[in-house]
C-alpha cells in the first residue's frame, strides 16, 4: 500500500491510498465479481428502489473462508488509516459491498449516516476503492473537502476514506462500467 496523502495535510477530511490489494487479490476481486449475480441497489431507510436518486447495481462480498484474505486486508488498511489519520473510536467493519455502475449510472448526493444512531453505534468511516479504471465519468464528487479537489476519479486500486456523515455522490457513467468495493466502519456515536 503506497499512501498518497502526507502527515502534514491533518486537518483534510478525504484520506487516500494508492495500491490497497496485490495483484492477485485484485485479480480474485475481479474474477468474484465477474461470477457474482449483481442486483438492482435499493436505498437502505427505504429497501426501495428509486432511480431518480441511484442507478447501479450491487453484489456483497460476504465474510467467508474464501475471501478471508480480502478481509485481512481491509482491517489492516482501516486500522492503519484510523491509527494514522482520524484517530476515532471504531469497533466494526459491516459486510462490503461491490457497486456497479454501467452507462448512465449515478448516485446522487447523500450520507452514508447521521451523526447519533438510537441504537448507540453509527457508521463513522466510509471508504470507497476503485475496482477498475477503464470507463469514463463516474467521478466520486464530495463538496466541501478545504484544500482538496471536490470531484476525483477513483483510480484502479486506490482507496478513499471519508467520513460516514460527510455528503457525497457518484457521477454519471459516460462509457464503460465503473466498479468499486465500498464499506463503512461502525463505532459509538459521536454526540
Amino acid at each position: 500500500m503506497i499512501l498518497l496523502n502526507n502527515n502534514e495535510m491533518r486537518n483534510e477530511f478525504l484520506y487516500f491510498v494508492d495500491e490497497v490489494f496485490s495483484h492477485d487479490q485484485l485479480k480474485f476481486l475481479n474474477d468474484f465479481f465477474d461470477n457474482t449475480n449483481f442486483h438492482e441497489a435499493q436505498l437502505k431507510s427505504k429497501e426501495v428502489i428509486n432511480k431518480e436518486v441511484r442507478t447501479s447495481r450491487v453484489a456483497w462480498l460476504d465474510p467467508t473462508e474464501q475471501t478471508g484474505h480480502i478481509y485481512d486486508e481491509l482491517f489492516s488498511l482501516v486500522k492503519f488509516v484510523n491509527d494514522d489519520h482520524y484517530h476515532w473510536n471504531l469497533h466494526f467493519l459491516e459486510t462490503v459491498q461491490c457497486g456497479e455502475y454501467g452507462v448512465g449510472g449515478y448516485y446522487k448526493l447523500h450520507t452514508d449516516t447521521g451523526l447519533h444512531s438510537p441504537e448507540g453505534l453509527n457508521r463513522k468511516l466510509s471508504f470507497s476503492i476503485g475496482i477498475n479504471d477503464d470507463y469514463l465519468g463516474g467521478e466520486f464528487y464530495i463538496p466541501g473537502s478545504p484544500n482538496q479537489d471536490d470531484e476525483f476519479k477513483l483510480e484502479k486500486n486506490q482507496a478513499v476514506f471519508f467520513p460516514s456523515s460527510m455528503p457525497h455522490a457518484v457521477k454519471p457513467v459516460t462509457q464503460g462500467t465503473r466498479r468499486s468495493l465500498v464499506g463503512w466502519i461502525c463505532g459509538p456515536n459521536f454526540v
